[in-house]
């Protein structure tokens, strides 16, 4: 009884299948625990695999498994989105050519993803992009 108190509504918007869906969660929730429930009422056949959420008001993917949303200091009111954590990307490099990546991972830190980028592009040096 005492647990139930301290349950709350989390409102979570899924772009890719244009629905938001409501869970009920504590602060002693894990970020797997919230993933695995909304799946589950998702109830697709789709692969999920690539998806996480992220608190758009705190600009930050909660990507740990077993961290707890007391962890990122979430509540009732954040806004949370379950999306891809791949994204296209374009660059525009310093001879001023576009270039477009298909899929660069932005549940990672700015420099993991740009010294991946790098990579990609025979850069040795990160900072040279």
């Amino acid at each position: 009884n005492n647990l139930r108190m301290h349950q709350w509504a989390l409102k979570v918007h899924v772009p890719d299948a244009s629905v938001s869906k409501t869970l009920t969660v504590s602060g002693e929730s894990t970020v797997s625990e919230v993933t695995l429930k909304l799946v589950e009422l998702l109830g697709s056949l789709k692969n999920w695999s690539k998806y996480a959420l992220w608190c758009t008001d705190k600009k930050t993917w909660l990507i740990a498994p077993r961290a707890t949303l007391n962890t990122y200091g979430l509540d009732a009111g954040n806004k949370v989105i379950f999306t891809t954590t791949s994204k296209k990307l374009s660059i525009q490099l310093p001879d001023r050519s576009q270039l477009d990546l298909e899929k660069a991972d932005f549940s990672n830190t700015l420099f993991s993803v740009v010294c991946t980028i790098c990579r990609d592009l025979r850069i040795r040096h990160p900072e040279e992009l």
